[in-house]
C-alpha cells in the first residue's frame, strides 16, 4: 500500500499511526479502524487504509480527495433538536444569496469518525450552486464505542453501537419538520448525500423513509445489510458513486467489522427493483474517461450507478466531483 518516494515525514506519521491517527483525510478515516493495532488480518487491513489516507493527504492539498473547504461562515448556525427525548445537533448553512423561504434542503452525512464540522470541511457542496439556493445541513452523528474507541457513527453499521438507522432517520425527519415549520424549507425538495458510512445512511434514509427524500446519493458508500434492508416499498431517485480500487469498501462486496456489506451491483439492482425498473434488461452503459455510468430503463425513479475505474475510498473532488454530481442529480 505504501507508494514509492515515501518521505521521512510520511514514514514518521505511519509509525505514529500505530497508536494515534490525526483528523486527516476522508480516505484515511471513513472506514478504517483507529483502535489498537495487532497482527491480525483485519488490523493490517485497517493500517493499510490509514497509510493510504496519509499518502493521499500529503499528495492532495485538500486532504486525500476532499473537496475545497468552505471559506464563508456567514448564515451558519449550530441548531439543537429534540428527537424522542434526546438532544441532537446539526450545522445548518443558509444560502449565500440571502434566500430564506421555501428552499430545497440537502443533507450531508460524513464518514465514520467524522463529526459535522469535519464533514463540512470536505463536502464542497457550498461551492456548487446549492450554496446559493439550498439549505445545506450537516447533522452531528451519535458517538458510539466500538472495540474500546469512541467516534461519531451513523446507524446501520456494526460500529454504530449507540444509534440505529431508525433513530438517525427520526433525527433527519425532525430537522425537516422544524425547517418546514419555520417556513424555510420545501418538504418536497429534500435530498441526502454522504460518504462511506454516511453514504450508507443516505441510501438508508431512501430505503426506510422514501416519503422524506426526493433523491439520495451514496459516495464510496458502506452498504452494510442493516443499512439498506427492510425497505419501504416506494421509489426514490438514487445514484451510487463507487471506485473499483476502493480497498476499504470493496466494489464486489465483502465483510468488515464482523458484518456483511453488499456489492455495488447488488445495491444498484436492489434500488432498481424498488424503483420499478425493468430488471429483465441489463442497465445501459456509457463511458466517459474513467467513469462508466449504468442506468436501468423503465424506472419509476432514476436509478444510476457511476463506476469510477481505479477510484479509491474517498469523497471525489474531480472525475467525478462528488459535490457537483450530487447537486446535479438533485436539482
Amino acid at each position: 500500500m505504501i507508494r514509492r518516494g515515501l518521505t521521512g515525514a510520511l514514514a514518521t506519521a505511519a509509525a505514529l499511526s500505530l497508536s494515534f491517527v490525526p483528523q486527516g483525510s476522508p480516505e484515511a478515516q471513513a472506514q478504517s479502524s483507529m483502535g489498537s493495532l495487532s497482527s491480525s488480518a483485519g488490523d493490517l487491513e485497517d493500517l493499510a487504509g490509514i497509510i493510504n489516507g496519509i499518502v493521499g493527504g500529503l499528495q492532495n492539498g485538500n486532504g486525500g480527495g476532499a473537496g475545497t473547504p468552505p471559506s464563508n461562515n456567514a448564515n451558519l448556525s449550530e441548531r439543537t433538536f429534540t428527537v424522542n427525548g434526546k438532544t441532537r445537533k446539526a450545522i445548518v448553512k443558509m444560502p449565500k444569496s440571502g434566500l430564506r423561504n421555501n428552499l430545497p434542503v440537502v443533507f450531508m452525512f460524513g464518514g465514520w469518525q467524522h463529526d459535522a464540522k469535519y464533514a463540512r470541511s470536505y463536502a464542497g457542496l457550498e461551492n456548487t450552486a446549492a450554496g446559493d439556493s439550498a439549505i445545506i445541513v450537516y447533522p452531528e452523528p451519535v458517538r458510539s464505542t466500538f472495540k474500546g474507541e469512541t467516534y461519531p457513527a451513523w446507524g446501520g453499521a456494526p460500529y454504530a453501537t449507540n444509534t440505529s438507522r431508525s433513530a438517525d432517520v427520526a433525527f433527519v425527519r425532525q430537522i425537516v419538520n422544524t425547517l418546514v415549520r419555520e417556513g424555510k424549507a420545501d418538504r418536497n425538495r429534500v435530498y441526502a448525500t454522504g460518504l462511506s458510512n454516511g453514504g450508507g445512511l443516505a441510501l438508508g434514509v431512501g430505503c426506510a423513509a422514501p416519503d422524506l427524500v426526493k433523491g439520495v446519493v451514496g459516495v464510496s458508500g458502506a452498504y452494510y445489510t442493516p443499512a439498506v434492508s427492510n425497505c419501504v416499498n416506494a421509489s426514490v431517485p438514487t445514484m451510487i458513486i463507487h471506485g473499483t480500487g476502493d480497498d476499504i469498501v470493496n466494489y464486489n462486496g465483502g465483510s468488515r467489522h464482523g458484518e456483511t456489506y453488499l456489492s455495488i451491483n447488488q445495491v444498484h439492482r436492489q434500488f432498481a427493483a424498488r424503483n420499478k425498473c425493468d430488471l429483465s434488461k441489463a442497465p445501459s452503459a456509457s463511458t466517459n474517461g474513467n467513469i462508466t455510468t449504468y442506468r436501468y430503463s423503465g424506472c419509476a425513479a432514476t436509478t444510476v450507478l457511476k463506476k469510477v475505474a481505479g477510484g479509491e475510498h474517498t469523497w471525489y473532488p474531480s472525475r467525478p466531483d462528488a459535490a457537483q454530481e450530487s447537486w446535479n442529480f438533485f436539482k
